[in-house]
């Protein structure tokens, strides 16, 4: 096997692992298997690229840190500015450590919460502090590499405008941060494990995947919007609540080394950061070292009576909703079964959330350029008149083509069930299926639109907002005609769909047609009545062109070829 280079780093550091009572020569063959299969694991930022290959070994974590490597260089801009030196470091520190901690919860809780490791060398003569310290070096490895990448620009920009010491500072700022977000993390999950199930940290940890995916996008838009205040005065001053600010209590040292505001907090701040590693390193062989291992277990628990009720209570409203849009019971049964599809596919929620959450935020990102040289009262003012509230479309631009994304499934080789379930018609799975995805999701974030535009520019929106909803329902059905081919969750998150790219040029357009065509008409007398009428008979029309009599009569016998062929 390889001797990678940090292996070889590690070696210098062989005498403190002996002092702590680890074997060292065993953790370090451990952490040699482990690096050399991790050359085969894939990321959350790598994991939207398409297979081309699935049998050819690629580093996807080496391409995840271009991006990383992209982002920190934007970052290291904020270095540049002529901001004040706690300012920029606060900021710098302050996104560093967001980015390092949504990595580590995102793409190495697994290897931290891994009970494939203990089964496998719980049998062998390796004590509890050698699996330990070889499951924390590894995370420890990767999460420098990200560091480095990441603040990689940060930091030589420090070396050059403040300084050798202040850039060793910043340095060891970054080493101690890595260190407790390590073991704070696996003190967080030990103790979530104590109370709550596996399967709950399991959906923790996928929220904070999304999370992380919406940050990294949104995080870019903001970006180029920050170098417009760089002439604003900024003053800073020690006060004890910033205590729980990470980045302020790290960059307290940067601050008193070169010159800046030096107060009994600012000490305190300072001494803190010093002692931090060692608290990190007593936690680890006080709590997690003894403990940490058991409570591993407790992943394969399903979740307790309280979590059951709340699953119960779901699903009691889903049913409810189903019986609102759902006049037949297959159909109520196939929208209530998607659903739950949606709440349980994990892999689906990290592809499906993050974009949707860009369709909501989008059109408010448009309207902020609309308050330069303008104001907020103006702009309140004017919210209606300008119409504002039809940047909704840019959502709907963003959201519709997810409509795709019913066809995909992690469990997608169960689709065998749909051979065997007593409904001739298969339209009526794709209908039911369809009306559970834009319920959930597409009306959600509509409701959402209508509540803040409202709130904006008043109940004489609310027309306008019934057009623009008849519209997202006549551009969600165009979608699903053209996307949608497949039954539901009957396709591997790796299928290639390159060939919807056309498709998707061609919403595009036909929503900036729609858009278009609604503004034009609030400019002519009755204009707006008018395209709100054409826009709601064209999609109860469109509507039985796709789900009518004609339709399902073509999909039987679609689905006849169907069954031959699988």
């Amino acid at each position: 096997m390889k001797n990678f280079m940090s292996l070889r780093i590690l070696d210098k550091f062989k005498w403190i692992f002996i002092k702590m009572g680890v074997n060292y020569e065993v953790m370090r063959k451990i952490l040699q298997i482990k690096l050399t299969l991790d050359t085969r694991r894939q990321t959350v930022q790598s994991s939207m690229q398409n297979k081309k290959n699935e049998n050819k070994e690629r580093n996807y974590f080496a391409a995840s840190l271009v991006g990383y490597l992209i982002t920190g260089i934007f970052i290291a801009l904020v270095m540049v500015s002529p901001l004040p030196l706690m300012y920029r470091y606060s900021v710098c520190l302050g996104i560093t450590i967001f980015m390092i901690a949504m990595s580590m919860i995102s793409d190495f809780s697994t290897v931290l919460l891994d009970l494939k490791e203990k089964q496998l060398l719980g049998s062998k003569p390796i004590n509890d502090k050698t699996v330990n310290a070889a499951r924390f070096i590894h995370i420890f490895i990767y999460l420098s590499m990200i560091t480095v990448v990441f603040a990689g620009p940060m930091t030589i920009v420090s070396f050059f405008k403040d300084g050798v010491v202040v850039g060793l500072i910043f340095i060891l700022d970054l080493i101690i941060a890595d260190i407790a977000i390590i073991l704070f993390t696996g003190l967080f999950y030990f103790v979530f494990l104590r109370f709550f199930s596996g399967e709950k940290l399991k959906d923790i940890i996928n929220y904070v995947q999304i999370v992380m995916s919406i940050t990294v996008v949104i995080g870019y838009q903001f970006l180029g919007r920050v170098f417009e205040f760089v002439d604003t005065e900024v003053l800073f001053s020690f006060k004890w609540w910033q205590f729980f600010l990470p980045s302020i209590v790290f960059s307290a040292p940067i601050n008193i080394v070169s010159g800046g505001e030096v107060n009994s907090i600012s000490i305190f701040f300072s001494i803190w950061t010093l002692i931090l590693p060692i608290i990190a390193v007593v936690i680890y062989s006080k709590i997690l070292v003894p403990h940490f291992e058991n409570s591993l277990y407790k992943m394969t628990t399903i979740e307790n009576k309280k979590e059951k009720k709340i699953k119960t209570s779901k699903k009691n409203s889903s049913g409810l909703v189903a019986r609102i849009f759902c006049r037949d019971s297959q159909e109520r049964a196939v929208f209530e079964f998607t659903t739950n599809m949606f709440r349980r596919d994990r892999k689906f929620k990290q592809s499906i959330y993050p974009s949707m959450a860009m369709a909501f935020i989008f059109p408010f990102i448009f309207m902020l350029n609309s308050l330069r040289g303008v104001g907020i009262q103006a702009f309140l003012a004017n919210f209606y008149e300008n119409s504002r509230h039809l940047m909704g479309y840019v959502g709907i631009m963003m959201m519709t083509p997810m409509v795709v994304m019913l066809s995909y499934s992690e469990k997608y080789k169960g689709a065998w069930i749909y051979d065997v379930l007593p409904i001739q018609n298969k339209n009526i799975v794709k209908k039911g299926a369809f009306k559970s995805f834009i319920v959930k999701f597409f009306y959600t974030i509509f409701l959402a639109y209508t509540v803040v535009f409202t709130a904006i520019g008043g109940v004489k929106v609310l027309p306008d907002m019934f057009g623009m909803f008849m519209a997202l329902n006549a551009i969600s059905l165009f979608c699903y005609r053209k996307l949608f081919e497949d039954m539901p969750f009957s396709n591997g998150y790796t299928t290639n769909n390159a060939k919807s790219f056309g498709n998707t040029l061609t919403k595009m357009l036909l929503v900036g047609v729609i858009m278009g065509v609604h503004y034009l008409s609030k400019k002519i007398p009755y204009g707006n009545g008018i395209f709100i009428i054409a826009i709601g008979v064209l999609t109860v029309v469109y509507w039985f062109m796709v789900f009518g009599t004609r339709e399902n009569k073509r999909e039987e016998d679609n689905n006849g070829q169907w069954r031959m062929e699988n």
